[in-house]
């Protein structure tokens, strides 16, 4: 993605489907927001994902939903909640993710795909200067 590749991007989200294994040690939630942005990187039909998306909405887990909006609001331009789904959804990373010990912690990786996706569709995420060092770029 930060190099444009979006033919092998699309390649590669095709190994994510309904019907392989995922992480057996991911949330219900977390497995379905993988299905819908694969799906959506590889140009699947976003509708025909209404049971990943009604368990997300359903779910108390807030990562998940955040995500989800900000990948609506990037679907549906021009979106009047596109500022505030990537400042929402930013503030929760730099809050809740960005603190722990990992290194893949450190850059927000659903949050560059979405950086990058959006910009592919010509809608680029209104990023402030002080969250953009969590996006990868090259």
């Amino acid at each position: 993605m930060c190099l444009g590749d979006w033919h092998s991007v699309g390649r590669l989200s095709g190994y994510v489907t309904r019907v392989c294994e995922l992480n057996i040690e991911q949330s219900k939630e977390n497995r379905a927001w993988l299905l819908i942005l694969a799906a959506v990187l590889r140009d699947d039909s976003f509708a025909d994902f209404q049971a990943e998306r009604g368990l997300i909405a359903a779910s108390r887990g807030k990562r998940e939903k955040l995500l989800l909006r900000l990948l609506e609001a990037i679907l549906d331009p021009p979106s009047a909640d596109l500022e505030a789904a990537t400042s929402d959804y930013f503030r929760h990373y730099v809050k809740f993710e960005s603190k722990r010990e990992f290194l893949d912690s450190k850059v927000a990786i659903d949050g560059t795909i979405l950086a990058h996706f959006a910009e592919k569709r010509g809608t680029p995420l209104p990023l402030p200067a002080s969250l953009t060092d969590y996006i990868v770029r090259l």
